[in-house]
């Protein structure tokens, strides 16, 4: 898995490349807003993403 993960102050930023048939878990933070992302398939589609936290 290629990982390239960033900080500057507040902002975290992860760029993850998935191996077929995975699945990403994202943990639950309670400082968690928003998480948005984008990706192309294998068959070149591109897609887009957002999730929202809150407190459950």
């Amino acid at each position: 898995m290629d990982t390239l993960i960033s900080k500057r102050e507040r902002n975290e930023q992860f760029f993850l490349k998935i191996p077929p048939g995975r699945i990403l878990e994202i943990l639950f933070f309670s400082e968690f807003r928003v998480l948005c992302g984008a990706g192309i398939t294998s068959s070149k589609k591109t897609f887009e993403f957002c999730l929202l936290g809150f407190n459950y």
